[in-house]
C-alpha cells in the first residue's frame, strides 16, 4: 500500500500538484519514521520532498525549517548521510535565505 501511496506522491509532484502531494508526503515520513527512525533515509527523502513541496506553494519559513530539521541527518557520519543529499539541501536553504521575505527573519 505505501509503494501506491509514494507513487501517487511522486506523480502529484511531477504534475505541480504541491498542495495535493504535500500531506500525503508527511503521512509517509511519519509512518516511515515510526517504523525505522527518524534518521530512516526514506522517511527523510519524504520529508525533503514535502520542504519542496511547501518551497513550491510559497511558505519558504516552513520550507526552510523543514530542510534545516533533515540536513544534520544527512551530513552525518554515522550511517545516514549523505553527502549529496547534504548539499543539495544546504543550496536549497541558501537560495531560501536569499529571499527577501525571508532574509530579514532568518
Amino acid at each position: 500500500m505505501r509503494i501506491l501511496r509514494k507513487q501517487y506522491a511522486a506523480t502529484l509532484m511531477d504534475d505541480g500538484q504541491y498542495r495535493r502531494a504535500l500531506p500525503e508526503l508527511r503521512r509517509l515520513a511519519e509512518e516511515r519514521a515510526a517504523e525505522a527512525g527518524p534518521a530512516d533515509p526514506q522517511a527523510l527523502a519524504f520529508r525533503q520532498d514535502a520542504a519542496l513541496c511547501l518551497e513550491q506553494l510559497g511558505d519558504g519559513a516552513a520550507a526552510l525549517a523543514e530542510y534545516r530539521a533533515v540536513l544534520p541527518y544527512f551530513e552525518s557520519p554515522y550511517g545516514t548521510g549523505d553527502p549529496a543529499r547534504a548539499a543539495e539541501v544546504r543550496r536549497r536553504v541558501d537560495e531560501l535565505l536569499r529571499l527577501p521575505s525571508i532574509a530579514g527573519r532568518a
